[in-house]
């Protein structure tokens, strides 16, 4: 069942309702709070029989659009320490998301999860798996509902509150149920879900969790990061209604976020000789705009300031007191727990001031308690993951157990930082056994301590040495284009252990490995890997060839390759013509093809024809070769300005072979019909197996 809405701002808030001071609203007509939204109407909170649970006690929350996104939009990335595995968390989540058909806490009909936002869901969770410590998994109901309205995002709350369980850091003082299973060490009611979290699925929601959502979207990681924050306990218990103020949900005892809260000269809300339980005095500094956290983890990371509140002068049901200050953080790295967000803009990291916030409530900061060092980067899969201890150890924190792979490492390892660590060697690659011995050089403590299992130290331990002493890069030099040449790289070991080769590859096109790659070489030993370069296309090639083994000092050997794609196998054809040039005289022509005579033929110039300047002599002539009918035809024109030309055609009447010689002159130096004999020498490039026609010209002869 809804309530109808009277007035609404398009804002995103998170409104807290809650029964008892609805209740005080209903009787005092004077009030009225304006960002009530269309929610179901708040359950009424039941006090276990001992006193000590307070059920259905956590408010109603909802999630409103904002239409007035700032600009630029805010794009915040998860923390770069924090990894968004489960595997490595040190916390978890186990989320239930009711099916179709299923109904809330509240009675909302419930729809399809849709999977996409499931990813989501679970990405945020995890997020929070990794920032915070609990060894009881967190419970969250999730519905996917039609909430009937196109601004409200969707609302959360119904969890259960608890006081004075065992392990609990203060007495007399509410804990969400969340806060007080992490600080009890087990699950205080396992039938009970520590949060319900509705959602409205006619929303236009971003899915992705790159933190990329679009001005028209609204990115849904970020909206449950921050639902999800309220409910381990970033909230408190303060009212409001009718001007007065009031703590404790009827019960007389604070909630822990409660006990942190003070006004601008120091004093905590909760103190009733300043403020009296259900005062206009306690009312007043609600709206003062003047209420401060005074955690000293948050302050830490606040610049060791405490930390402004959201206190409006006019109160906000839900958005006051329960969230950091608007003006202050948003636009900041902490925006997260500001009462807005719009759509547009995504916020992936908690920020350090809620981080420290919610540690002074109670929460254990997470610390990963296993991290993975395998110089292939796999580790099995497991994360975090890296390369060399040395970056393991700077990430690690007091209690952390690095786990590495089993080999020889060229590392001198340092210690610098207050902090213990735990180290295990010779892992196999799936990280299940210590299966071997892991070896590096040497470890410096600093600070901190260290207890190992299955590690050697020592630079006089055996390792091995790859090397390489051959031209890098290689070049192939010119290779016809179809052809291929090999070259055998010798690989030596100058080390003093077996050096195992793990593989071998090559990048660059036309070129690739043959052969068999050799396992593992001997100490002082050598042995080959042949790369084949194969030029498809005519020019430069480049490449390297990766060559991989278990040198902790070069894990991976990197060879250049560079080679030249030549033209195709070329046939050479040249024509010689002795030419005694006058009009009736006789040639004779010779044309051979890669130095072999293919025909020779003789004639005589017909079709003379003298002009103003000069004399043109026609000729042509069939013959017989092996390559069919060849016609010789051509025409030499000598004039003024000394032109001598050719042409040559062949069977397919293109022509095959043209040469023509311009001498400069003028018309008083007109050669004589009769020149006596002259010789032309021409050679063509001929592709192999092509049609001999379009040939180019090169190295051409011929007599001044």
């Amino acid at each position: 069942m809804r309530k109808t809405t009277l007035v609404f701002f398009s804002v995103l808030l998170i409104v807290s309702l809650f029964s008892f001071e609805k209740a005080a609203v209903a009787d005092d007509d004077t009030f009225y709070d304006p960002l009530q939204t269309t929610l179901p109407i708040p359950l009424t909170p039941q006090l276990s029989a001992d006193g000590n649970t307070l059920y259905n006690g956590l408010p109603l929350l909802a999630v409103v659009d904002d239409p007035n996104p700032s600009i630029p939009l805010r794009r915040i990335p998860a923390p770069a320490g924090i990894s968004d595995q489960p595997e490595a968390a040190t916390a978890s989540f186990s989320i239930t998301y009711i099916p179709n058909g299923g109904k809330d806490l509240w009675g909302e009909p419930c729809y399809t999860f849709p999977e996409e936002a499931k990813t989501d869901f679970n990405y945020a969770a995890n997020i929070w798996a990794n920032t915070l410590s609990s060894d009881v998994p967190i419970t969250i109901n999730a519905c996917w509902a039609d909430l009937g309205s196109s601004s409200t995002l969707g609302y959360s709350g119904g969890g259960p509150l608890r006081r004075d369980f065992t392990g609990a850091t203060r007495s007399n003082t509410w804990y969400v149920g969340s806060l007080a299973n992490a600080q009890n060490g087990s699950d205080l009611d396992p039938s009970k879900f520590d949060m319900h979290i509705t959602y409205n699925r006619n929303f236009e929601w971003y899915y992705g969790t790159d933190g990329n959502p679009p001005s028209t979207q609204h990115d849904l990681v970020t909206v449950v990061l921050h639902e999800i924050c309220h409910g381990l306990n970033f909230s408190g218990s303060m009212s409001y209604s009718g001007g007065s103020g009031s703590w404790g949900y009827d019960t007389g005892y604070p909630n822990i976020y409660d006990v942190f809260i003070k006004d601008g000269s120091g004093t905590q809300l909760i103190d009733t000789g300043t403020y009296p339980n259900g005062s206009a005095a306690l009312g007043s500094v609600l709206t003062s705009n003047d209420i401060w956290f005074h955690g000293s983890q948050a302050m830490a990371a606040n610049g060791n300031q405490r930390v402004k509140m959201y206190a409006p002068s006019t109160w906000s049901s839900g958005s006051s007191y329960s969230h950091l200050d608007y003006d202050t953080f948003n636009n900041t790295p902490n925006q997260l727990m500001v009462y807005a967000i719009s759509a547009g803009e995504s916020v992936h990291d908690p920020g350090a001031v809620t981080r420290g916030l919610l540690e002074d409530l109670g929460w254990t900061a997470g610390t990963t308690s296993n991290i993975y060092v395998d110089p292939s980067g796999h580790c099995g899969g497991k994360v975090p993951c890296y390369t060399t201890i040395q970056e393991a150890v700077n990430d690690a924190s007091t209690g952390t157990t690095i786990k590495i792979a089993g080999g020889i490492y060229g590392e001198d390892v340092s210690l610098h930082t207050d902090k213990d660590v735990v180290f295990e060697g010779g892992y196999d690659s799936t990280f299940t056994t210590q299966s071997s011995e892991t070896i590096f050089q040497t470890m410096t403590i600093n600070n901190g301590r260290a207890v190992v299992d299955k590690l050697i130290l020592g630079s006089t331990v055996p390792r091995p040495n790859i090397s390489y002493s051959g031209s890098n890069p290689y070049d192939y030099g010119t290779v016809e284009v179809g052809s291929s040449l090999d070259h055998a790289f010798t690989i030596q070991n100058t080390g003093s252990a077996t050096l195992n080769i793990s593989g071998a590859s090559v990048s660059g096109t036309g070129f690739s490995v043959v052969g068999s790659v050799p396992s593992s070489i001997a100490a002082a030993g050598s042995d080959t890997i042949t790369v084949r370069f194969t030029p498809g296309s005519v020019g430069s090639h480049t490449g390297t060839l990766s060559i991989n083994s278990d040198d902790p000092d070069t894990p991976v050997l990197n060879i250049g390759l560079n080679g030249e794609g030549g033209s195709e196998p070329q046939q050479v054809a040249s024509a010689v013509f002795y030419n005694a040039l006058t009009c009736g005289g006789s040639f004779t022509a010779t044309l051979t093809i890669d130095g072999q005579v293919l025909t020779s033929v003789s004639g005589v110039y017909s079709d003379c024809e003298e002009f103003e300047c000069g004399v043109s002599l026609n000729w042509n002539l069939d013959a017989t070769s092996p390559c069919g009918t060849i016609t010789w035809q051509g025409i030499i024109i000598l004039d003024c300005d000394c032109l001598y030309e050719f042409v040559l055609f062949l069977a397919d009447d293109e022509p095959a072979l043209g040469y023509n010689k311009t001498c400069p002159g003028d018309c008083s130096d007109v050669p004589s019909v009769s020149i006596g004999s002259i010789k032309l020498l021409d050679s063509v490039v001929v592709p192999r197996g092509a049609t001999p026609s379009g040939f180019t010209v090169y190295n051409p002869s011929i007599p001044d």
